[in-house]
């Protein structure tokens, strides 16, 4: 189950890649820095939680099927405005989040996996509540 969660990582940070890739506008270069150091987040996390996954025994897909193996919606390769980016990547946050606190109470006697999960929910909500959300 832990590894669903990789998946969803692997999956958000293809997709900040995408919004990052296709940033447009006359603020291009804020929302392709923060689409592209959100990117860079994911992935790590991602990784982490890939390593926690196959810890205990839980198979991880090749990345480029992450999204397939968690049933993520991708989002489309459009030209992201600012605005419109900042909400997409406020919407891939929202997901995760719910995600790691549903994966959070499957784990309540895993001290490990609940104490990764709750520091990366408390990074996250930083993300989204202190970050993204001023950024609109």
């Amino acid at each position: 189950m832990i590894e669903k969660f990789a998946h969803m990582l692997m999956a958000a940070a293809n997709d900040a890649k995408t919004i990052h890739l296709y940033a447009q506008g006359d603020k291009f270069d804020r929302l392709h820095q923060i689409a592209g150091d959100i990117y860079d987040t994911l992935s790590e996390d991602a990784d982490l939680f890939a390593e926690i996954a196959m810890e205990v025994g839980a198979p991880i897909v090749n990345p480029s099927v992450a999204a397939v193996a968690c049933n993520w919606q991708p989002v489309d390769p459009v030209n992201y405005l600012y605005s419109m980016g900042i909400q997409a990547l406020i919407q891939i946050y929202n997901a995760l989040i719910q995600e790691a606190y549903q994966m959070n109470d499957l784990y309540p006697s895993d001290l490990g996996i609940q104490n990764a999960l709750q520091d990366w929910i408390q990074r996250a909500q930083k993300e989204l509540r202190y970050k993204l959300m001023r950024r609109l």
